[in-house]
């Protein structure tokens, strides 16, 4: 390959002006990184995933992956995991083990340590893989309405709500209201 392009700039050079010249080997070494790169991009695949193959739900509110590879979808009436072959429900019930502490989901969200949370219409939680299960961290949250979640810190979320904005300390489970609230809520 290196040969083939000597012996084209040597033609050039011999047939073309010095102007011409720099155009053409910038068009040529153009081409030539777009060949070397192709195959890096033709390794992309992209599935889809509907009610006809396996998707429980047609609308979906948020998704989020976490530290484990899982992919996380809200959809109107539950929440989803995908695992790269099925997906695993998970609704609200109090006679389901697979059960979440939700009606409506608003918003997904996975932290810097890799855990998923989840922001609803009346409150939110995490997902305790180990235990798989979903824990609301904090209590007072039933009437909450969350919208979305936020890196802070590495201990911290920022949660915006129908409220306004609070952050909360992963590790003590204290909140502080930025908007909205001027109280601080806290655990128990």
């Amino acid at each position: 390959m290196d040969k083939l392009f000597e012996i084209i700039l040597l033609w050039i050079k011999e047939n073309i002006s010095l102007v011409t010249i720099k155009k053409i080997k910038k068009v040529l070494l153009f081409i030539i990184s777009i060949t070397y790169a192709t195959p890096a991009f033709s390794q992309v695949a992209f599935y889809y995933h509907g009610i006809e193959n396996g998707l429980p739900e047609a609308r979906i509110v948020s998704i989020s992956q976490d530290s484990t590879g899982f992919i996380w979808l809200a959809g109107e009436n539950a929440l989803f995991r995908y695992d790269g072959n099925q997906f695993l429900s998970y609704r609200s019930s109090n006679h389901n083990s697979l059960s979440i502490p939700f009606i409506k989901i608003n918003t997904l969200f996975t932290d810097a340590q890799g855990t998923l949370w989840v922001g609803a219409n009346n409150g939110f939680a995490y997902y305790d893989f180990l235990r798989d299960e979903f824990i609301k961290p904090v209590d007072g949250w039933d009437l909450t309405r969350i919208t979305d979640f936020c890196q802070g810190s590495k201990e911290t979320l920022w949660i915006s709500t129908d409220e306004g904005l609070a952050e909360f300390d992963i590790k003590t489970k204290n909140i502080v209201w930025f908007t909205g609230k001027d109280t601080l809520k806290t655990p128990g």
